[in-house]
């Protein structure tokens, strides 16, 4: 049997806080979390917000932190599916988070680590230099709060040698991959901004070998 991991830790600043509660009376925190990183080529410092969601003990803790706070959260990537506003099918990417930390320094953390089966692998060339793009999803078992069995499905992009190191491996093959979470934002064709999530891949071993 396949084991699953489904790990994520961030650091850095949460901005635009909100507390909720459901209906059923369950604190439901939401906020984007600032995480500084420096750009390879220029040096420059850069800035992923990456949206994190936190229920019951933690929603209220991270809501009781002064404005700005830095912290370090663990967690868990969680994909879901909704229908918007104008009736359409989206999927959206939440990090479930399910540790805090305080931390007294704005060094950027982005990470996660992944096991489970390659599902439904795609390899695309892109762009003038047909650079290698792999996509798909990782199926990531786990047992549900009720002892049953379950499935996470977490898409993960890859380039360049990994996507096609990847590709090699093709379907249901048993992969752990790591990498870093970004969101990136375009105008659909009714000129709508949308967020999407890409979980991706900078390394890669395949564990049943």
């Amino acid at each position: 049997m396949v084991e699953g991991i489904n790990s994520v830790r961030l650091r850095g600043e949460v901005c635009w806080p909100e507390l909720k509660y459901t209906g059923q009376g369950k604190p439901l925190f939401k906020a984007k979390l600032r995480i500084p990183s420096q750009d390879a080529r220029s040096g420059e410092t850069q800035n992923a917000y990456l949206r994190i969601t936190a229920w019951d003990e933690f929603a209220e803790y991270l809501n009781s932190l002064p404005s700005k706070s830095v912290v370090v959260v663990s967690g868990r990537i969680q994909e879901r599916s909704f229908t918007n506003k104008e009736g359409q099918r989206q999927s959206a990417t939440d990090i479930v988070v399910d540790g805090v930390e305080v931390s007294n320094e704005l060094v950027g953390e982005n990470q996660f680590e992944l096991q489970g089966e390659i599902v439904w692998p795609e390899l695309k060339r892109v762009g003038e230099r047909e650079t290698p793009l792999f996509k798909s999803k990782v199926k990531i078992p786990f047992v549900k709060q009720d002892g049953t069995p379950g499935s996470s499905y977490i898409r993960i992009t890859a380039w360049d040698d990994l996507a096609e190191g990847l590709s090699s491996l093709g379907e249901g093959a048993v992969v752990k991959v790591s990498g870093h979470i970004q969101d990136r934002t375009w105008t659909n064709e009714t000129g709508q901004k949308r967020v999407f999530t890409d979980v991706v891949v900078t390394n890669f071993t395949t564990p049943e070998a």
